[in-house]
């Protein structure tokens, strides 16, 4: 019951409102919204009338006009260009206000159900307004998208772009216990973009914290639909605007807060809910259809009006008393939209009434006739006065009923249109055109009613000019027909003849015809003229102008080209005139007839210009040149047949030929600075001879004086590029100068000069007298052996000498010169140059290594080239002095090898050397061998040999393998000292240094590599011979590695190397290279800083060694064919250690550390109690690993330690072997 009282509360508070704003509109001006687009069902009640009309495209709306539509319907209302509004299915739209005072435009639009979408276009004029109104609030827009629905007892208000104010409506409402209350007006919500708010139509609050965000699963397919249509269309705009400026203001007024391909897909989820939706809605308007009649009658019974009031009498009875003010609707006899001359409009109260005459009644543009009628029913003829809106208006308390009731005021509103309709053809969307299509705006006066097709309508053309007719939105008051596949030239326009019929029932047949445009598709031609006379020579300056047949457009310049005798790439011409263009062009050399074409221009249609000239389109060039020098020397260029040249001033002339030869004339001495050259075209009658050219040879230059630079063998100055010189006194074959110093060849001399040019005879000559070098000297050396000095006489203070590649000269001093031989190759000596000598040719003296020789103990180090002698101070190693060298101070091998711990460190100064960049190797001299094994009491003892004569001791002794290289013998090897490591500044190259962390994660393949080209692609870093017949670095193998660790235990028996400890891989046991040759001294071969060291733990090492065929992961050092760079046992691998050492091992691996110190396969050996580990190599693991690693438990690490691996990169290191050969 109370919401009841509410709706009718609000829809009496409505019509008031309503009656009160038609009272106001006679102070403005009336404005119109058209209907653009509709859907479905929809209805229009015009203001002021009871009659309900069906909606139709092209329909206008006034103020006062109620739109209602049915379900699943929509319609779409443009309002005065600068808004439109969308109603969508099941609403009731009232409108307002719709009216203009002056510039500002007022348009309201009251919502009583259902949905309306709103966009305002434009920001609107100040004093303007735009309003969706509902029962309880009102949002005021400026350039705004929006939906407002009124659905379920609330007002909900979303904005899509822009902002908005909603505010109270500020009307009196029935509060939830059926009370009069004012709705709270002392707030406002603003709404910004992507926000909405809902305000509770009983209970109406409007807080700003109500306002949240959009919720686009919420929307409705209605809403989801239009903003998916509002998208594609300003996708389309976008693309036509032009400015910045105006992208800018597009992008801020886009829809962004879903795009179309996610709003297809809300409308697609939601489809099967529309569908049951909408069915439900029709269920429910057929009930509501078949029940109304007892649904008015439930209304009449249950709702009682109460028309009077009983009051009490004296003798207790009642009366009853009318308060109820009679109301009165107008109707007419014709449509709201008519062209009658006579309309008889009805008015009819709902009760009787007194004193209503015709002076109570008002009527704009219209003339009032017969009246008549009584009671509650009148009648008033009104006649025909102008077209427009005519209003008849009955103003409230002209009458009364009998209860003396005044009555309420009352309107009707027709539109008066006699007009007949017509038609109108815009200009053509261009004036001028040769393809391009043509379009003709046609607009339909009046609310016509229209069918513009191609059948009415006939071209006007002239010429040959054709073309083909479309006609687009046929049906609207704006058609637009276009004209496409034009052709020919001409004139073109359109004819449309039609009938022409409007809503109000005008028909008039209307003829019309357009202007026409001009179609041309002929290419404008041009004609050119030169400012001289022809033929035209180098250097002439030309303006060439070329005269168009018609205007030309600014924005595609002609240009102009030229091709044959002369040649020009397109170049833009000079306007002078929208007709003629003009090109300043100098002649070049050349010869004959030069074309010019024209391209680029274009009439104002955007006809190409025709590329030939229609007259003056070539010109002839002609040049007579000659030159002493370049391609074509001693030539009259340009000359043919037809012309005659002279050498004696005219007295003869001689026929030319084509590009005339002068030479035996120049040779001859006929032309000279005296006797000029004339040519001239030969007579030929009736034309005379020719104008003469003279060609003005002159005399040459002196001679230039070029000097010698004896020390640096070249010319003291630069020979300029105008000078040329010759080894031949004729100057035959010169050679132009290049602006730099020329070299010299002694006992060569040359000829200089300067060069001829076009017209100048060749200079003078100058003789530079070029003497001979003096003789090669013959100095002498002496390698002294085993210190690796050498001694160089026979070097006076005349000559000079250099070690090595000459990159400096030193003074010879006519002494004997000492010079350390480790980093030479050779020794050059040469007489100096002077400043009147050369120096001479240079001596070159092979430093060959001195032989190694036994000292009576073992083999000398062999010293080669790159390689420093160095001696241990107090914390680290120096360069060995002169003196320690000469006296082979700087090492000793002990030759009693029975000896104490500290005999040993005294004794046991292995020789170690630096290469240039640090690395340090270590000299293992030759020796044989002999085991003697006896568990913990086995002994290994060695004999050092004298060069590479071996003593076994009757054959007690061994001969070790690794002093065998491929067949050669060799007095010793230098090991590495430390485990190998990557030099910082120069990555991926191999160094040996202690203190620095061990290189790990190299596969087998990789380290091969690494190794060998230390000698092959990197010997410059370390200052030594790339040459394999001098020297070999290679990766360490087994019996390199078995050396080093007999000789170890030879001279410890039985005191093993201490084990390097460091995790971090330091070499020599840490980072510090004080501490690795003190504290961790005993991590070395020798117990003192002279061994090699990391051979005890550290990081594993691996070896050139594998059984069986190995793998892939060291593919370098199985694929290298050469057997001397590995050591591989011959047999089949298995999967078992044990087998593999029984079957393999015993019988080819002496000297290797392997089974002459192991116990088996697996385990640890029991040689001398070290517990080294023995885990030999399968055919999982086929690479050999030595020497185990800082982790090794229960002491398997150790000199003998050895293990397999798969040979691929890990934390496992590496040592280089450095080979003497030659």
């Amino acid at each position: 019951m109370i919401k009841r009282r509410l709706v009718i509360a609000f829809i009496c508070l409505f019509c008031i409102g309503s009656l009160f704003c038609n009272s106001a509109y006679a102070a403005t001006t009336l404005a119109k919204a058209k209907i653009v687009g509709l859907y479905g069902t929809v209805q229009i009640k015009k203001g002021g009338g009871e009659k309900t009309f069906s909606a139709f495209k092209g329909m206008y709306l006034t103020q006062g006009d109620m739109i209602t539509t049915g379900i699943n319907s929509w319609v779409e209302v443009s309002v005065e260009s600068d808004s439109d509004i969308k109603v969508g299915e099941n609403a009731k739209v009232f409108v307002s206000q719709l009216n203009k005072i002056g510039d500002k435009k007022n348009s309201q639009f009251s919502i009583w159900s259902g949905g309306i979408w709103a966009n305002v276009k434009q920001k609107l004029n100040t004093g303007s307004k735009f309003e969706i109104k509902t029962p309880t609030a009102i949002m005021g827009v400026r350039g705004t998208k929006l939906y407002v629905t009124c659905k379920d007892g609330k007002s909900k208000f979303s904005i899509l772009s822009g902002r908005a104010v909603v505010r109270p409506n500020e009307v009196t409402v029935l509060n939830e216990n059926g009370q009069s209350t004012q709705i709270d007006d002392a707030n406002e919500v603003i709404v910004e973009k992507n926000n909405e708010v809902t305000i509770e139509n009983e209970m109406p609050v409007f807080i700003q914290e109500n306002a949240r965000p959009i919720d686009t699963n919420d929307m409705d397919t209605f809403l989801l639909d239009t903003i998916k249509k509002v998208i594609e269309e300003e996708a389309l705009l976008t693309l036509e605007l032009k400015t910045p400026e105006q992208l800018e203001v597009m992008e801020k007024e886009q829809i962004d807060i879903i795009d179309t391909t996610k709003a297809e897909e809300l409308i697609q989820a939601k489809a099967q809910e529309r569908e049951d939706e909408i069915a439900e809605m029709v269920t429910r308007q057929q009930a509501l259809e078949e029940n109304i009649e007892a649904t008015k009658a439930a209304i009449i019974e249950n709702v009682t009006y109460q028309s009077s009031t009983s009051t009490s009498t004296s003798s207790g009875g009642s009366t009853s008393v009318d308060s109820i003010a009679p109301t009165c609707t107008i109707t007419a006899d014709v449509a709201d939209i008519n062209n009658a001359t006579n309309i008889t409009y009805t008015f009819t109260f709902s009760e009787s009434v007194n004193g209503f005459n015709v002076e109570d009644i008002t009527v704009t543009k219209g003339t009032k006739g017969i009246f008549g009628g009584s009671g509650n029913s009148y009648t008033l003829i009104v006649s025909y006065v102008e077209d427009g809106e005519q209003m008849v208006n009955i103003a409230g308390s002209v009458c009364t009923d009998s209860a003396g009731n005044n009555n309420a005021s009352a309107s009707k509103t027709v539109i008066m249109d006699k007009t007949a309709p017509n038609v109108t053809i815009g200009a053509p969307s261009a004036t001028t055109t040769n393809v391009g299509t043509i379009t003709y705006a046609v607009t339909y006066t009046e609310d016509s009613i229209v069918n513009l097709t191609t059948e009415k309508i006939t071209l006007h053309k002239t010429g040959t000019a054709d073309a083909m007719v479309t006609v687009t939105d046929g049906t609207t008051s704006t058609p637009i027909v276009t004209i496409s596949n034009i052709t020919g030239s001409g004139m073109v326009g359109i004819m449309i003849a039609d009938t022409v019929t409007d809503i109000a029932g005008n028909t008039a047949a209307v003829e019309v015809q357009s202007t026409q445009f001009t179609v041309d598709n002929t290419e404008p031609t041009a004609a050119i003229t030169y400012s001289l006379t022809g033929p035209f020579e180098q250097g002439n300056i030309v303006t060439i102008t070329a005269t168009f047949s018609e205007p030309i457009k600014d924005s595609t310049v002609p240009q102009i080209s030229i091709s044959g005798a002369n040649t020009l790439a397109p170049a833009n011409m000079v306007k002078s005139s929208t007709t003629v263009y003009t090109y300043s062009f100098t002649v070049l050399s050349g010869n004959g007839t030069a074309t010019i074409a024209l391209a680029t221009a274009q009439d104002s249609v955007g006809n190409a210009v025709a590329s030939v000239p229609t007259s003056g389109g070539s010109f002839y060039v002609q040049n007579i040149e000659f030159s002493f020098d370049g391609i074509n020397a001693n030539k009259l260029m340009g000359t043919n047949t037809i012309m005659e040249y002279s050498l004696d001033a005219g007295a003869s002339w001689i026929q030319c030929t084509n590009n005339t030869d002068l030479t035996s004339a120049l040779a001859s001495g006929s032309i000279n600075s005296i006797n000029d050259i004339n040519v001239r075209v030969k007579e030929n009658l009736p034309s005379p001879a020719g104008a003469i050219k003279t060609i003005d040879i002159l005399s040459g230059p002196v001679a230039p004086t070029y000097g010698i630079n004896y020390a640096y063998e070249k010319t003291t100055q630069v020979v300029a590029t105008t000078d040329e010189y010759s080894e031949f006194i004729t100057m035959s074959s010169p050679i132009s100068g290049v602006g730099a110093v020329v070299n010299l060849t002694p006992e060569t001399n040359l000829y200089f000069r300067v060069k001829a040019t076009g017209l100048t005879l060749p200079g003078e000559v100058q003789t530079l007298t070029v003497v001979n070098r003096p003789a090669t000297p013959t100095a002498t050396y002496t390698l002294e052996v085993g210190t690796g000095i050498c001694y160089l006489t026979n070097v006076t203070t005349a000559m000079e000498y250099s070690t090595n590649v000459v990159t400096a000269w030193n003074e010879g001093t006519g002494t004997t010169i000492v010079i350390l031989a480790e980093s030479l190759s050779y020794i050059k000596v040469r007489v100096k140059a002077t400043g009147t000598i050369f120096a001479s040719n240079i001596q070159e003296i092979t430093i060959l290594a001195a032989p190694v020789v036994f000292n009576g103990v073992h083999n000398e180090p062999k010293l080669l080239a790159g390689m420093t002698p160095v001696t241990f101070g107090i914390e680290d190693f120096a360069n060995a002095t002169i003196q320690e060298r000469a006296d082979k101070t700087w090492y000793s091998y002990s030759t009693d090898l029975d000896q104490t711990e500290s005999e040993r460190l005294i004794n046991e100064k292995w020789a170690n050397v630096k290469l240039v960049d640090g690395s340090m190797f270590v000299w293992i001299p030759r020796y044989t061998y002999k085991i003697t094994e006896n568990g913990l009491s086995s002994k290994i003892e060695i004999k050092y040999s004298n060069g590479i004569t071996d003593d076994t001791v009757e054959g007690t002794y061994k001969v070790h393998p690794a002093f065998d290289f491929g067949g050669t013998p060799l007095t010793g090897i230098w090991v590495a000292k430390f485990e190998a490591s990557q030099i910082e500044i120069e990555s991926g190259k191999v160094q040996v240094k202690p203190g620095v962390s061990s290189w790990i994660y190299n596969s087998v393949s990789d380290i091969y590599d690494l190794c060998r080209a230390m000698q092959t692609t990197n010997s410059g870093t370390y200052g030594i011979s790339s040459d394999s017949n001098i020297i070999d670095i290679h990766m360490m193998k087994n019996s390199e590695w078995g050396a080093v660790a007999y000789l170890t235990e030879a001279i410890r028996d039985g005191v093993e190397v201490n084990k390097n400890s460091s995790s971090v891989f330091n070499t020599g046991g840490s980072g510090i290279i004080a501490y690795v040759y003190t504290t961790d001294a005993g991590q070395s071969t020798t117990g003192n800083a002279y061994g090699i060291y990391d051979m005890n733990g550290g990081a594993k090492e691996y070896v050139a060694s594998y059984i069986g065929t190995g793998n892939i992961n060291g593919a370098r050092l199985i694929d290298e064919l050469d057997v001397k760079y590995k050591d591989v046992p011959i047999g089949t691998s298995t999967s078992d250690s044990q087998t593999n050492y029984v079957d393999i091992v015993e019988s080819q691996t002496y000297g290797w550390g392997l089974h002459e110190v192991m116990t088996g396969g697996t385990g640890y050996s029991t040689f001398r109690g070290y517990e080294d580990t023995q885990e030999f190599p399968n055919n999982a693991v086929p690479f050999f690993i030595r020497g185990g690693d800082y982790n090794s438990v229960s002491g398997g690490s150790g000199i003998f330690a050895v293990q397999g691996y798969s040979g691929a990169a890990d934390i496992i290191t590496f040592r280089p072997v450095i080979i003497g050969l030659n």
